[in-house]
Protein backbone atom coordinates (compact mmCIF):
# COMPACT_ATOMS: atom_id res chain seq x y z
CA UNK A 1 0.00 0.00 0.00
CA UNK A 2 2.75 2.33 1.07
CA UNK A 3 4.62 1.67 -2.13
CA UNK A 4 1.31 2.30 -4.04
CA UNK A 5 1.44 5.62 -2.35
CA UNK A 6 4.82 6.60 -3.20
CA UNK A 7 4.42 5.53 -7.27
CA UNK A 8 1.05 7.49 -7.33
CA UNK A 9 2.67 10.57 -5.81
CA UNK A 10 5.97 10.46 -7.77
CA UNK A 11 4.09 9.70 -10.76
CA UNK A 12 1.38 12.85 -10.32
CA UNK A 13 4.83 14.88 -9.13
CA UNK A 14 6.32 14.01 -12.89
CA UNK A 15 3.00 15.32 -14.50
CA UNK A 16 2.89 18.28 -13.08
CA UNK A 17 6.77 18.83 -13.64
CA UNK A 18 6.23 18.49 -17.08
CA UNK A 19 2.71 19.87 -17.70
CA UNK A 20 3.79 23.52 -17.76
CA UNK A 21 5.55 23.56 -20.68
CA UNK A 22 2.71 22.21 -22.60
CA UNK A 23 0.82 24.76 -21.46
CA UNK A 24 2.77 27.31 -22.31
CA UNK A 25 3.57 26.33 -25.87
CA UNK A 26 0.40 27.86 -26.99
CA UNK A 27 0.90 31.34 -25.11
CA UNK A 28 1.95 33.66 -27.21
CA UNK A 29 3.29 36.39 -24.83
CA UNK A 30 5.66 33.23 -23.51
CA UNK A 31 7.09 32.91 -27.43
CA UNK A 32 7.18 36.09 -28.77
CA UNK A 33 8.00 39.44 -27.47
CA UNK A 34 5.05 41.69 -27.11
CA UNK A 35 6.68 44.61 -26.94
CA UNK A 36 8.96 43.78 -30.12
CA UNK A 37 7.31 44.82 -33.62
CA UNK A 38 8.86 44.45 -36.17
CA UNK A 39 7.95 45.62 -40.61
CA UNK A 40 9.11 43.03 -42.87
CA UNK A 41 8.46 43.39 -46.75
CA UNK A 42 8.97 40.21 -48.53
CA UNK A 43 7.62 37.78 -51.07
CA UNK A 44 5.17 35.03 -49.84
CA UNK A 45 6.32 31.58 -50.80
CA UNK A 46 3.85 29.46 -48.90
CA UNK A 47 0.80 29.97 -47.04
CA UNK A 48 -0.50 27.50 -45.02
CA UNK A 49 -4.17 28.01 -43.20
CA UNK A 50 -4.07 24.59 -40.80
CA UNK A 51 -4.37 23.89 -36.91
CA UNK A 52 -3.49 24.03 -34.60
CA UNK A 53 -1.37 26.62 -36.14
CA UNK A 54 -1.18 28.64 -39.38
CA UNK A 55 2.20 29.41 -40.91
CA UNK A 56 3.07 32.13 -43.70
CA UNK A 57 6.80 31.63 -45.39
CA UNK A 58 8.51 34.93 -46.55
CA UNK A 59 11.04 35.46 -48.29
CA UNK A 60 12.44 38.75 -47.28
CA UNK A 61 15.66 40.30 -49.42
CA UNK A 62 18.31 42.05 -47.21
CA UNK A 63 19.79 45.45 -48.32
CA UNK A 64 22.49 43.38 -49.49
CA UNK A 65 20.64 41.35 -51.18
CA UNK A 66 20.57 37.63 -49.68
CA UNK A 67 17.46 36.33 -49.23
CA UNK A 68 16.10 34.92 -45.63
CA UNK A 69 13.52 32.93 -45.26
CA UNK A 70 11.02 33.94 -42.49
CA UNK A 71 8.33 31.54 -40.67
CA UNK A 72 5.74 33.56 -39.66
CA UNK A 73 2.90 31.56 -37.35
CA UNK A 74 -0.80 32.30 -37.69
CA UNK A 75 -3.45 32.07 -35.57
CA UNK A 76 -5.36 28.92 -36.38
CA UNK A 77 -7.95 27.66 -39.15
CA UNK A 78 -10.48 27.99 -37.45
CA UNK A 79 -10.19 31.16 -35.46
CA UNK A 80 -9.38 32.61 -38.64
CA UNK A 81 -12.57 31.95 -40.41
CA UNK A 82 -14.92 32.27 -37.53
CA UNK A 83 -13.86 35.97 -37.34
CA UNK A 84 -14.04 36.61 -41.26
CA UNK A 85 -10.55 37.42 -41.79
CA UNK A 86 -9.48 37.80 -45.13
CA UNK A 87 -7.27 34.75 -45.31
CA UNK A 88 -7.64 34.40 -49.42
CA UNK A 89 -5.91 37.69 -49.52
CA UNK A 90 -2.48 36.37 -48.18
CA UNK A 91 -1.56 34.81 -51.83
CA UNK A 92 1.89 33.33 -52.89
CA UNK A 93 3.53 35.26 -54.93
CA UNK A 94 2.25 38.36 -53.62
CA UNK A 95 4.48 41.20 -51.98
CA UNK A 96 3.61 42.37 -48.84
CA UNK A 97 4.34 44.13 -45.64
CA UNK A 98 3.74 42.18 -42.50
CA UNK A 99 4.22 43.58 -38.72
CA UNK A 100 4.89 40.55 -36.51
CA UNK A 101 6.38 39.98 -33.13
CA UNK A 102 9.53 38.68 -32.44
CA UNK A 103 10.04 35.33 -31.61
CA UNK A 104 12.51 35.51 -28.39
CA UNK A 105 14.15 32.62 -28.74
CA UNK A 106 14.72 31.86 -32.73
CA UNK A 107 15.95 33.86 -35.46
CA UNK A 108 13.77 34.27 -38.65
CA UNK A 109 10.41 33.04 -36.72
CA UNK A 110 7.76 35.66 -35.81
CA UNK A 111 4.16 36.16 -35.13
CA UNK A 112 1.77 37.91 -37.42
CA UNK A 113 -0.16 41.11 -36.27
CA UNK A 114 -0.94 42.09 -39.73
CA UNK A 115 -0.38 42.15 -43.09
CA UNK A 116 -0.72 44.70 -45.63
CA UNK A 117 -1.45 42.71 -49.13
CA UNK A 118 -0.98 44.54 -52.65
CA UNK A 119 -4.57 45.59 -53.17
CA UNK A 120 -4.00 48.05 -50.06
CA UNK A 121 -5.83 45.31 -47.85
CA UNK A 122 -4.75 45.04 -44.46
CA UNK A 123 -5.28 41.98 -43.30
CA UNK A 124 -5.51 41.93 -39.48
CA UNK A 125 -5.27 38.84 -36.84
CA UNK A 126 -6.52 39.50 -33.60
CA UNK A 127 -5.46 36.95 -31.43
CA UNK A 128 -5.07 36.84 -27.75
CA UNK A 129 -6.90 40.39 -28.14
CA UNK A 130 -10.25 39.21 -28.78
CA UNK A 131 -11.49 38.07 -25.67
CA UNK A 132 -10.82 41.22 -22.91
CA UNK A 133 -11.45 40.14 -19.10
CA UNK A 134 -14.91 39.13 -19.58
CA UNK A 135 -15.54 40.75 -22.92
CA UNK A 136 -15.93 39.04 -26.01
CA UNK A 137 -15.20 40.45 -29.29
CA UNK A 138 -16.44 39.14 -32.47
CA UNK A 139 -14.35 40.84 -34.94
CA UNK A 140 -11.45 42.72 -35.22
CA UNK A 141 -13.18 45.87 -35.50
CA UNK A 142 -15.29 45.68 -32.65
CA UNK A 143 -12.06 44.69 -30.55
CA UNK A 144 -10.12 48.10 -31.88
CA UNK A 145 -12.98 49.82 -31.48
CA UNK A 146 -13.69 49.59 -27.70
CA UNK A 147 -10.13 49.79 -27.51
CA UNK A 148 -10.05 53.41 -29.32
CA UNK A 149 -13.03 53.95 -27.11
CA UNK A 150 -11.72 53.66 -23.42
Amino acid sequence: MIRGLYVFFFLMGFLNFFSGPVLAHHSVPTNYDMGDVSKLIGIVKEVDIRNPHSLVILDVTNPDGTVIEWLIEWNDGNALRRRGVPIDKVRIGDTVTMNVLSHRRVEHVAYLRDVLVPDGTIVRDCGAGIYRGAEYYATCEDAENSASDN
